[in-house]
Order: structure tokens, then C-alpha cells, then sequence
């Protein structure tokens, strides 16, 4: 598997303080996956599910990437490369508040998507976790409609 580590079970360092945002903590993980994101291979695209995990580990990667885009309910992570990470099912909804503006849009309807009942923690820091929601409010992710062009450098 290019660009990610599959472990059978994510275990907490011993001394090390964990901070669980309020609403992360509220969906809890019942699944033992972690997936930890690596950089692709230059010019490739990875996809995971993110149904199958129960914590996603960004640490690798976090500013390493030069656009971080939501379409629908997938969060596509773009390197300068080429490389891009995808993944599916990753945000929960589209919020009626966070409706797009101007020439912003998400590609789904407002309310509740399929992947409303997942219970994902997104891992940015050695002792933070939030919902992949708070994820896109923390960190510059910017929404469209699937059609994505940007520059490789040559």
C-alpha cells in the first residue's frame, strides 16, 4: 500500500498528555484502525475509505501539502509533486452555515450524508485530536465542485 501504514491498533504513549477536543470526544472510536498518511509517491493518488479507520493520523504530512480541498464529503490533500492523497467519506456534512459563497461550492446538499455516523479522530499533533469537521475549521481547506486544476511544477 504507497502512501499509508495500516496498524491493527492505535495505543497511547505512555506519559505523553492527550488533548480530545469536546465534540471529538463525543465519537469516540469504536474501530482499532489507524491510518497514518505519508506522502504518496511523486505524481500518484491514493484513496482510503475513511469508514475503515478509527484514527487518522496526519503528523507526516501536516504543511506538507500545498492544497487541502474538500469535494463532497472527501477531502482530496495535494502535494507539490503531483501526489494526491484522498480521502473518502471523510466529512461528516455540509452544515447549512457553512454554505458556500461567491463561486465556492461543495458538490452535496445540506443535512445529514452518508458518512454522518462515523466516529474518525483526525491526529494533527502528538497530543491532539479533532473530528475530521473541526479539521476543515482549523486548517485552510477550501471547498468546490470536483473540478481541481492545479500547476505540477515541471
Amino acid at each position: 500500500m504507497h502512501g499509508a501504514m495500516f496498524v491493527a491498533q492505535a495505543r497511547h504513549q505512555a506519559g505523553k498528555a492527550l488533548r480530545v477536543t469536546e465534540a471529538a470526544a463525543a465519537s469516540r472510536p469504536s474501530a482499532e484502525g489507524l491510518l497514518t498518511l505519508n506522502p504518496p509517491q511523486s505524481g500518484n493518488v491514493v484513496s482510503f475509505d475513511t469508514r475503515d479507520y478509527a484514527i487518522i493520523d496526519f503528523r507526516l504530512i501536516t504543511n506538507q501539502w500545498t492544497a487541502l480541498l474538500q469535494v463532497g464529503l472527501t477531502l482530496k490533500i495535494f502535494f507539490a509533486d503531483g501526489s494526491v492523497i484522498e480521502l473518502l467519506n471523510f466529512f461528516s456534512s455540509v452544515l447549512a452555515d457553512d454554505a458556500p459563497s461567491g463561486d465556492e461550492q461543495t458538490g452535496t446538499t445540506t443535512g445529514e450524508g452518508p458518512a454522518s455516523t462515523k466516529s474518525v479522530l483526525v491526529r494533527t499533533t502528538d497530543t491532539e485530536f479533532l473530528s475530521p469537521d473541526e479539521f476543515g475549521r482549523s486548517y485552510w481547506v477550501t471547498k468546490t465542485s470536483g473540478l481541481v486544476v492545479l500547476p505540477v511544477p515541471g
